[in-house]
């Protein structure tokens, strides 16, 4: 018998992705198979507006923001600090301070398996970007479904 609430299920075009929102009924702790457990995301952007919009997006498809910086700097100082580290982290190019490729490359030296998704308004760094460890990459603006797909897909790379 199912368990009603256990379990977040997103029934997609592509599969089926789950991940448990809690103990909110019955008493086993294990996925059903072929389930995706829901991410943990560090959100880093300089646009505040961002940040509201994806924690609100990623909450109703049961992700979990844990942190967000509004710099390169600020999030790489955030990210060594982190323990236990995002499974995911969305990293804007253009920031103040420090931008989006030497703050990954700051995050990849502190954790060589982050997993990041890399966004920026210029398509012309997406190469650079995947070349130096970025798990996928999103054009501005990224539609809300693009975002979904993209973190999915990075929470469950190797």
């Amino acid at each position: 018998m199912p368990v009603v609430g256990h379990y977040f299920i997103s029934y997609r075009a592509e599969g089926i992705s789950c991940g448990t929102l809690g103990s909110l009924a019955g008493d086993s702790n294990e996925l059903p198979v072929d389930c995706v457990a829901m991410a943990t995301i560090f959100i880093i952007d300089d646009e505040a507006i961002l940040h509201r919009l994806y924690k609100d997006v990623f909450a109703i498809k049961g992700h979990q923001v844990v942190a967000d910086a509004f710099d390169g700097e600020e999030a790489v100082e955030k990210y060594a600090k982190m323990n236990p580290k995002p499974d995911v982290i969305i990293l804007d190019h253009r920031m103040p301070n420090k931008d989006g490729l030497q703050a990954m490359h700051d995050i990849l030296s502190l954790e060589p398996n982050a997993r990041i998704v890399f966004i920026s308004a210029d398509a012309n760094v997406r190469e650079q970007a995947i070349k130096a460890g970025a798990r996928s990459f999103g054009l501005k603006p990224v539609t809300i479904r693009h975002m979904l797909d993209l973190v999915e897909i990075a929470a469950t790379s190797e």
